[in-house]
């Protein structure tokens, strides 16, 4: 029977379980050893609202359009007003090709031919309670066929108060504690272990070389016909060694002259 209105998420990464417990938390399965709980308070209970005072991206400062922001495991991504996204954009596009994916799935990509995660900076956010909470580029970025998408998108909103959402990306590295009976969430660092794979890439390579290597074997083969259908009719238009060969059978007979019959019987 639950008595206490609290329930918290473990979010796992690759090839990692996720879980979720009503009526209580767990720090001992679902956050780093020694860890212990920072308490944010809310600031507004019709969504799971907290304070939020700064944003860092490297050692990029945001003017933050806002001081709040909330806490929802419905969303994958990190939402932000669009003049913060804005500054986003200026600390990651320069140097790179980057552009909004708006045909397939409407996230702000580059082109990442050699970049790796430790290329782009770590968010540092700082809540209600006065702490720093870290997401690391890794949470934040997908890397896929040489392509880096962004896991953080522009919220364009009109007629209310703007305001952050962090999601899947921030949670996946706190083990997150929602307790409505004392208004307030709850953070401590999850046990998540922060894998980076490039197989993606790696495939997407080898699939490429493959396709050239079979468009070159197919014109390859194409060219090599066609030399052999040039050289027989080269063939066939030359004289065959047969008639090349005179014909020992077809010569006029010859028959020497003997010098006496030439002479007669003349006696020198």
């Amino acid at each position: 029977m639950i008595t206490k209105r609290v329930f918290s998420f473990s979010l796992g990464g690759q090839d990692e379980s996720s879980s979720i417990l009503f009526g209580d938390y767990d720090l001992e399965r679902n956050a780093k050893p020694g860890s212990v709980l920072s308490w944010v308070p809310l600031e507004d209970d019709h969504y799971w609202t907290i304070g939020i005072s700064q944003a860092k991206l490297g050692n990029y400062t945001f003017d933050l359009d806002t001081n709040q922001a909330i806490v929802d495991t419905g969303t994958s991504y990190i939402l932000m007003p669009a003049n913060d996204f804005d500054e986003f954009r200026k600390v990651i596009e320069p140097g790179r090709s980057c552009y909004i994916d708006s045909g397939n799935t409407g996230l702000f990509t580059c082109r990442c031919w050699t970049e790796t995660y430790s290329d782009f900076p770590d968010f540092h956010i700082r809540l209600g309670d006065g702490k720093d909470y870290r997401i690391p580029a890794s949470s934040y970025v997908t890397r896929q066929n040489f392509k880096c998408y962004f896991k953080v998108v522009p919220q364009h909103l009109v007629d209310t108060t703007p305001f952050w959402i962090l999601g899947d990306a921030f949670m996946l590295n706190y083990y997150t504690v929602f307790d409505l009976d004392q208004q307030r969430v709850g953070f401590a660092p999850s046990n998540h272990i922060d894998s980076v794979s490039y197989w993606s890439d790696i495939l997407y390579l080898i699939s490429i070389l493959l396709a050239v290597g079979g468009v070159f074997s197919y014109c390859y083969t194409c060219i090599a016909e066609r030399l052999a259908a040039r050289r027989e009719r080269v063939a066939e238009t030359l004289p065959k060694e047969s008639e090349m060969t005179e014909n020992p059978s077809s010569r006029s007979q010859y028959h020497p002259v003997k010098i006496e019959d030439a002479l007669g019987d003349k006696t020198l």
